[in-house]
């Protein structure tokens, strides 16, 4: 086979290389490939992305009997081809990924607990990352109400073509609550129907249960947020506290259902009044988890909801992937600013 011809599936085709500066993700170009260039194919499946690279299977045979029928490059005069350009600016590179929303634990009402133990996301037989990871000195206290544990770091790199796999061994410090399991997502299934979804998986113990909330995305990148908040009645309050809760979430995702908004989006920030935290000199809220991770079909949508003194505000501020982001909201009390980095899921 020549260095410029291969079949793609049932496809005949002609590759030609041209060079120009790069642009932003996705454009579509139109060459004219009547004079291809004499180019080695490896070199032109190295400028392209791992998964384009992985999906070009060369079948000789077919080659040859595509060769002898298209003998003439009349045919093949143009092509439109949609590029899938390296990154450009402060866009990144895509990638499958995991993002992990929330850990819900159903127990026994009016009691409090104290657990222990290990949630974890493996790929393949192998540990990815503990999304829950607590000793019997550290364990976690459950109020008679709480039924949530935060998230250790729920956003992570999925390789395609792996099968996902999710590990809970928790009990309760008193024993009465244990619960032990093992779910698995075959590489198929996670491949078809069930990715860009809200998935679950549910782990049934003694005397409770452990749900999982999360998602697998075909294509993503990640998030790094900085949220600072800041009053400008600082003689009132000279060290002021925040509380309230910072979410994001997902545009063609389902929240009009209260369970849906309480366990499909990523917490970013989340305190009652009565665990208010000091904001620092420049009004740096601390945010729960540094990055998240955001689809390509998707802005960054963030939710803010914070209370500081007597004030209270509320605003959603939707971010486009890749822009050199910094909003301001000011008002007569307060100053919201907003900063987002965006870089490659490793």
């Amino acid at each position: 086979m020549n260095g410029e011809r291969f079949v793609l599936e049932d496809m005949f085709v002609q590759l030609g290389v041209a060079w120009f500066p790069t642009a932003p993700l996705g454009r579509h170009e139109r060459y004219d490939f009547s004079q291809p260039q004499k180019v080695p194919l490896d070199d032109v499946l190295a400028s392209f992305s791992p998964r384009a690279q992985g999906i070009l299977e060369i079948d000789d045979m077919e080659t040859e009997e595509y060769d002898e029928h298209y003998s003439s490059d009349e045919s093949l005069s143009h092509i439109d081809i949609p590029w899938e350009l390296r990154p450009h600016r402060n866009k990144p590179s895509s990638s499958p990924a995991i993002e992990i929303f929330s850990i819900f634990i159903g127990k026994e009402k009016s009691k409090a607990i104290q657990i222990h133990g290990s949630i974890e996301i493996l790929s393949e037989g192998v540990r990815v990352c503990y999304i829950f990871r607590r000793d019997r000195k550290d364990a976690l206290f459950l109020s008679e109400h709480m039924n949530t544990a935060g998230v250790l770091d729920g956003s992570r790199l999925y390789e395609d073509g792996d099968d996902l796999e999710v590990k809970v061994d928790v009990e309760d410090a008193e024993g009465s609550l244990a619960i032990k399991g093992y779910a698995k997502w075959d590489a198929e299934i996670l491949d078809s129907w069930y990715r860009d979804k809200q998935l679950c998986s549910f782990f049934q113990g003694q005397n409770g249960f452990f749900a999982v909330h999360y998602s697998v995305f075909s294509n993503a990148v990640l998030a790094s947020p900085k949220i600072y908040f800041q009053l400008k009645r600082g003689s009132v309050d000279k060290c002021p506290t925040v509380y309230g809760n910072i979410t994001s979430q997902y545009c063609k995702h389902f929240y009009a259902s209260r369970y849906h908004q309480d366990f499909y989006r990523s917490v970013l920030f989340m305190k009652t009044q009565g665990d208010a935290v000091p904001l620092s000199a420049d009004g740096l809220v601390p945010l729960r988890q540094p990055s998240v991770v955001v689809p390509t079909y998707s802005p960054f949508i963030v939710n803010v909801d914070l209370s500081a003194s007597t004030l209270k505000m509320s605003s959603v501020l939707k971010i486009e992937i890749g822009d050199d982001y910094c909003k301001t909201i000011e008002t007569d009390d307060y100053t919201l600013r907003i900063e987002v980095d965006w870089c490659e899921i490793k």
